[in-house]
């Protein structure tokens, strides 16, 4: 037996009884069907991101750095262990069956565990193979920088108000490399979207306009900026990468007093020392 896209089941037991695997887990391998069934709860310390055509998805464990043992390790050979892939979000009457769900990369990230401490964590991104037409979640014209999805499942687009207002304060140019090319900069959460409270998730002085290079070195914990807008450099990379990639070691920040709290928890929290 197979999950039914778009079928409601009472609770992770029924699933369980239903489909096999471990009611208790987040990543539930089936040894009775070809299945995992992967679950995503409200309230949860886990942030996983839907747009109705893939979903980018945390891995399994509450405290320390997330591994490859287990459940996690499991999803990751999902494909070549010949096992189907299904998302279920939890809804008011139980835990709805999303999509099927086929996995395109994986890759770690930086976040907080149950206890607030900072960690490693592992992400997994899936493309849609099957869903309903109405899960695919609509664009909110008042909330043009968020997808969603029954009104419960929210994700960060690279468009909207909320890029707009970046253009705006940062003169449409990357502050480090000066390019202007608006097409290509992105607008950067320095506190990362998945952590933010509702407030932060749009507030302008939680964002950065960012050439994709330096974007990339700083959504990773590659680099980062004190309070008075000094780049600076993790342990685990060197000035040559910087300079491969065209950045200057030297380059600084205008930090605004709204942007510090944000830049403390990026270089506690996010940042490879």
């Amino acid at each position: 037996m197979t999950p039914k896209i778009g079928y409601t089941y009472r609770n992770r037991q029924h699933i369980s009884d239903k489909l096999g695997g471990n009611p208790m887990s987040g990543i539930s391998v089936s040894g009775q069907t070809d299945t995992i069934n992967i679950f995503s709860n409200d309230g949860a310390i886990y942030n996983d991101e839907w747009d109705g055509k893939s979903l980018n998805y945390e891995g399994q464990g509450q405290y320390g750095d997330m591994s490859f043992k287990g459940a996690n390790g499991k999803l990751r050979d999902h494909v070549v262990n010949r096992k189907r892939v299904f998302w279920f979000k939890q809804v008011q009457n139980g835990y709805q069956c999303i999509a099927e769900l086929r996995l395109r990369k994986v890759y770690q990230s930086r976040g907080l565990d149950a206890k607030k401490k900072n960690r490693l964590t592992i992400r997994f991104v899936f493309d849609t193979v099957k869903t309903k037409p109405s899960f695919v979640p609509k664009i909110d014209p008042s909330s043009p920088t968020v997808l969603e999805l029954s009104g419960t499942v929210q994700s960060r687009v690279g468009q909207g108000q909320y890029r707009l207002d970046l253009v705006k304060k940062w003169n449409s140019t990357c502050p480090i490399t000066g390019c202007s090319i608006i097409d290509i900069l992105i607008a950067s959460h320095i506190k990362p979207y998945r952590l933010c409270e509702k407030e932060e998730k749009y507030d302008v002085n939680n964002g950065i306009l960012l050439s994709p290079n330096i974007d990339s070195l700083f959504d990773k914990g590659f680099v980062s900026f004190t309070k008075n807008g000094r780049l600076v450099l993790s342990s685990r990379i060197n000035k040559s990468v910087l300079k491969q990639l065209g950045i200057d070691p030297k380059s600084t920040l205008t930090v605004t007093k709204g942007m510090r709290p944000y830049l403390k928890f990026h270089r506690n929290t996010i940042f490879h020392k």
